[in-house]
């Protein structure tokens, strides 16, 4: 995926989450559109990503620690 990502995000899907709601078949299309079947990755290659996506969401995001005041 690290190959496609600036294409990616330059289709509008800049998080996980955002390729979540994604559809493997219309993502592809968009890629191949984009830079031509030769180089575009394959219809398989995106369902992967967006079902790595989806298993990421399953996964709690880390609250953030509360802020300390160093100087009084």
């Amino acid at each position: 995926m690290d190959h496609w990502i600036p294409l990616v995000r330059r289709l509008g899907v800049n998080s996980m989450k955002d390729l979540r709601g994604q559809e493997a078949h219309a993502l592809q299309s968009r890629l191949v559109e984009a830079i031509g079947l030769a180089g575009a990755p394959g219809l398989s290659d995106v369902q992967y990503w967006i079902s790595q996506a989806t298993a990421l969401d399953i996964i709690e995001e880390v609250e953030p620690a509360p802020r300390v005041a160093v100087v009084d």
